[in-house]
């Protein structure tokens, strides 16, 4: 059985994982978010623009007709963009990750200030961290495997020298198995 000082160490190992993952993440979610709201603020304001010039192509119904047919492909891709947005929700996810992010970064602070200065007993400090523990993991915002590889790759050497386990999430892609050399791994992407 694993000691009460061994369990809040792995569990700060843990957060400090997840914040790292949540932040990427974030980071990711946030310039996907900005590669369609770019474009998609330009477009819209061309729209605009040409709305209000519209007056200079009404000099002739060929113009007039080019001029429907360009402001009117502007709005439709305005239109497919702010659909892909709301569809995919960037936006909404850089900020769960954010906000998980930061729920992270407050579990491991406590754990550390309550090990310098205890406040409560053991067990009832486990077993409030355990609770929170357990709700950070369950409804926290999916991690992409894109942002696991990242860091499965970025910190390869400390995940197979650490002294901690590591959560599930970065065993997931890199699993390491009592059969295979320690050099070898089994990527579990090239298996399915």
């Amino acid at each position: 059985m694993i000691d009460k000082k061994t369990l809040l160490k792995t569990w700060i190992c843990h957060a400090t994982v997840y914040k790292w993952l949540h932040d990427r993440s974030a980071k990711s979610m946030f310039k996907k978010k900005l590669c369609i709201s770019i474009p998609l603020l330009i477009l819209n304001t061309l729209g605009g623009i040409m709305v209000y010039k519209a007056d200079s192509f009404m000099i002739s119904s060929k113009r007039l007709l080019i001029f429907e047919c360009v402001c009117g492909s502007i709005n439709m891709c305005c239109v497919m963009l702010t659909g892909i947005k709301d569809y995919f929700g960037f936006g909404e996810k850089s900020e769960l990750h954010i906000q998980s992010f930061q729920n992270w970064t407050k579990f491991k602070n406590e754990i550390y200030v309550e090990m310098v200065l205890p406040t409560i007993s053991e067990e009832e400090f486990l077993s409030q961290m355990k609770i929170r523990y357990v709700d950070l993991i369950s409804y926290g915002p999916t991690i992409p495997n894109e942002i696991i590889n990242i860091y499965v790759k970025k910190f390869k050497e400390y995940i197979e020298k650490t002294e901690f386990s590591l959560p599930d999430i970065i065993y997931a892609g890199y699993l390491k198995t009592e059969k295979v050399q320690k050099e070898e791994h089994i990527d579990l992407d090239s298996l399915i």
